[in-house]
């Protein structure tokens, strides 16, 4: 397994839109899929949801993780 550097990490980022959202809710795993958007200028992700159980977990737990998918 290889690390990726902090620029080949934005560069990820900011070249793909689409990923699986992983959170806990209630001691349970969840992925979900998700459209994104890396802001440079923040170095934040933005993405929009409705309320409900993804974002009442996530404000419960912020342990989350993003697999980015690359489409080429």
């Amino acid at each position: 397994m290889t690390n990726l550097t902090t620029n080949e990490s934005i560069s990820l980022l900011r070249d793909n839109y689409f990923g699986h959202l992983g959170y806990i809710s209630l001691g349970k795993p969840y992925v979900l899929p998700i459209t994104f958007f890396y802001d440079k200028e923040e170095h934040s992700l933005i993405s929009y949801s409705a309320d409900g159980h993804k974002i009442d977990s996530m404000r419960n737990n912020s342990s989350v993780s993003l697999l980015v998918e690359e489409i080429i």
